[in-house]
């Protein structure tokens, strides 16, 4: 993303304050004379230009956390140019005798390319080093039946507790919910179409996308009689991200669970829909061949696509 100003026979790329030359807005870079040259250096710049571009806070603050813990100690102070493809390696070898999990290693390592390519772009660097690609080892999530997520419902602050429910209910994210508007609501469904950020800004949902989920009658009701006089482009929340955060966890310490809120209400709408579908299953299959268990029907009777692709070679 660069902008230049060519005002006067100049061009430079520019920066958010004000071109000297013809008063324009800038979105620049930095200029040569702030930057030592060394990987630091331009770590920060980088970050710099991810928020001047509109990069979220909690995206940079990660990034300057996976930097700070894993990569300045090792890359900080060699300049960029002299980062070749056997010191990347190194880095990955220490990141695994650190016993890191898959996943953190990934994001690691991309923070390394992104800053490579980035400079490459500019032609800070001639070449960006080979960057190892990480397999993700999935971990195992928790996920909430119904009953769990009232046990946590029932300990929610009432400030809090129809934020918490909508979450737990529809499987929404936390900022997708914390966006709505009372427009959002007719009857028993809801549109999702923007997302608030840490800082509160408005942000596009995490695809781009506007969903649409199905909300119980009660749940529909209880929104009617708080928010039924409300302007219809009035936001339904004006909770902080960090209050719903200590308010879940405390709820979660007061029922005697511990789990993400993000496990809690979006894995666990997943789970308890497949579940569902599992059960409808296991009873169609069951009621199939009038066996006495649906064990039975999977086992011996319902082939899957793999054994039917066999049986069907075979013929």
């Amino acid at each position: 993303m660069k902008a230049y100003c060519e005002e006067n026979g100049e061009k430079g790329l520019m920066t958010t304050s004000t071109c000297p030359t013809c008063g324009q807005a800038q979105l620049n870079l930095w200029p040569d004379e702030r930057s030592d040259g060394s990987f630091e250096s331009e770590f920060y710049h980088w970050l710099t230009y991810l928020e001047a571009s509109g990069s979220s806070a909690h995206h940079r603050r990660n990034l300057k956390s996976y930097a700070k813990n894993h990569i300045l100690p090792t890359l900080g102070k060699l300049p960029p140019r002299a980062i070749s493809t056997r010191i990347v390696h190194n880095l990955y070898l220490g990141l695994l005798q650190k016993c890191l999990a898959t996943k953190t290693i990934k994001h690691v390592l991309s923070v390394v390319g992104g800053l490579l390519n980035h400079l490459y772009r500019l032609e800070g660097i001639e070449r960006v080093p080979y960057i190892p690609q990480i397999r993700v080892t999935p971990k195992e999530k928790a996920w909430l039946d119904q009953a769990g997520q009232a046990a946590i419902l029932s300990q929610i602050k009432n400030k809090y507790h129809l934020y918490f429910r909508i979450l737990m209910e529809t499987g929404i994210r936390p900022g997708e919910c914390r966006g709505l508007k009372r427009k959002d609501f007719s009857g028993t469904r809801i549109s999702v179409s923007r997302a608030l950020d840490e800082n509160g800004k408005i942000r596009p949902t995490k695809t781009g996308r506007i969903y649409r989920f199905q909300i119980s009658d009660q749940l529909e009701a209880e929104i009617q009689r708080r928010y039924a006089a409300h302007h219809p482009e009035a936001f339904l929340f004006n909770h902080k991200r960090s209050a719903l955060q200590i308010a879940w966890r405390a709820a979660c310490d007061r029922a005697g669970l511990r789990i993400p809120m993000y496990q809690a209400a979006r894995h666990s709408r997943a789970s308890q829909v497949s579940a569902e579908c599992d059960a409808y299953r296991d009873a169609r299959l069951k009621e199939a061949l009038q066996h006495e268990s649906a064990e039975t029907t999977k086992r011996f009777y319902a082939l899957d696509a793999s054994r039917r692709l066999e049986v069907q070679k075979s013929c």
